[in-house]
């Protein structure tokens, strides 16, 4: 970003942004009575706060100092924004772009799951959940078999293979018998085919204490698709849906 220019997807931003905002009344912004803005647009502060974000960012691209005229540019491009936003709303944007709508839903998904990737949550409640979930966790059995039957059955890789690999090879009549079948014995699948069990991992839950982070980044994805069930049904009780 130079000092002159604020570019194309910052203002395509500014815009969904003042979009989201105008939609819903618990975010609209104050008027022209608000003490932060540094100017009004038809109303609509821009508040000092927006003006040093972007002079940040101006300024990270500039070797020499910021200036006035740095400053004044800046402002300008921001109420050019602003000017854009309010005519992106009043021409109906949120109803005839797609992209407008489908980066609209992004965001507001955003906003909703931020608190429950980024906020402190309790390690008991971590480890309550997880104990509560542990089928969640619990990995798939594996089994190593050795093929008997030569010829025509297709033959199984002679390697240590989850479940579902081996149903690339075996049916699940055949995958179930082998589960069954005590290692170091053969069975005979539905097929015809002979194997011996040579091997056999059973499904297990992963330790806690070993798998802190991942059993943690798997508790806030479910905090999240649960925050956001909740936010779309509050979302859901105060429209009005004529179907």
């Amino acid at each position: 970003m130079t000092s002159s220019t604020i570019t194309t997807v910052g203002l395509v931003s500014a815009t969904v942004i003042g979009v989201v905002l105008a939609l819903s009344p618990s975010l609209q912004r104050p008027g022209s009575s608000d003490p932060m803005a540094v100017v009004t647009v038809n109303g609509h502060p821009i508040e000092q706060i927006e003006l040093d974000r972007a002079l940040v960012a101006v300024a990270n691209d500039k070797r020499s100092p910021l200036t006035q005229d740095d400053e004044d540019r800046v402002l300008a491009r921001l109420i050019e924004q602003e000017l854009l936003v309010q005519r992106g709303i009043e021409i109906g944007l949120v109803e005839q772009d797609r992209n407008v709508r489908n980066t609209i839903v992004a965001s507001v998904g955003d906003h909703v799951l931020k608190p429950t990737q980024s906020d402190p949550v309790d390690e008991s409640d971590i480890r309550a959940w997880y104990e509560e979930n542990a089928d969640f966790f619990r990995s798939q059995p594996q089994l190593r078999l050795e093929s008997l039957t030569e010829g025509g059955a297709l033959s199984v890789p002679n390697a240590l293979l989850p479940v579902s690999t081996l149903h690339n090879y075996l049916s699940p009549a055949a995958i179930e018998t082998a589960l069954q079948t005590p290692i170091g014995e053969t069975f005979i699948a539905p097929s015809g085919a002979a194997y011996m069990v040579a091997e056999l991992r059973p499904a297990a839950v992963p330790d806690y204490a070993s798998n802190v982070s991942d059993i943690e980044f798997a508790y806030r994805r479910a905090l999240g698709d649960q925050a956001f069930r909740d936010y779309l049904n509050w979302l859901e009780t105060r429209a009005e849906i004529a179907r």
